[in-house]
């Protein structure tokens, strides 16, 4: 807005709202402080592989779209905050499930685990639209490109993993159209 409209009142204007972004994310910021205090939130050591059945379990009740697991974890145990981790995927397979949507695709999401030292990684690959051209973006808090979204889903689940000791990315696939987190 700022690039198109110069002026001194949109200017200021832009100033307040992001003074007031800043103030949402802190808000958020407290409600998520929860996923890293052990007391707070209920951190359980689990194999990364049920969790994240356990994820898609309730997501799938559902969503029309299958999801396909690959499972290379060997069995690894993660200590994670359950809950928090479980909605954290959910809101990755729901983003996955939209972005297939408005492409028009029916094909079943890829969930691949893996170990990676004493390390797990959970990929979620779509076969959907894609990564927005100002991707840099994804995972801000109040981004989205959703007529409809909060632009928090991936904000939370990044949240989570950091929280966790952990990280969320995304990269476009090179094997087509969609997006890996």
């Amino acid at each position: 807005i700022g690039r198109r409209h110069g002026d001194t009142d949109t200017d200021a204007d832009l100033g307040v709202i992001r003074t007031q972004l800043d103030r949402c994310k802190a808000v958020v910021d407290q409600l998520l402080v929860g996923a890293g205090d052990p007391s707070a939130s209920g951190f359980e050591r689990r194999s990364l592989d049920s969790l994240v059945r356990e994820a898609i379990g309730l997501w799938s009740k559902g969503s029309p779209l299958a999801v396909d697991v690959t499972d290379a974890s060997e069995g690894l145990s993660i200590e994670v905050p359950r809950i928090a981790f479980g909605q954290a995927l959910i809101n990755l397979l729901e983003n996955a499930r939209e972005a297939q949507e408005e492409n028009g695709s029916a094909h079943p999401i890829a969930v691949r685990i893996r170990r990676e030292g004493t390390n797990g990684v959970v990929e979620i690959a779509d076969q959907g639209v894609g990564l927005p051209e100002d991707a840099a973006h994804v995972g801000d808090p109040f981004f989205t490109t959703k007529e409809t979204g909060t632009g928090l889903g991936v904000f939370v689940a990044r949240a989570v993993a950091d929280g966790a000791g952990g990280g969320l990315s995304y990269m476009g696939r090179q094997d087509g159209p969609g997006t890996i987190a």
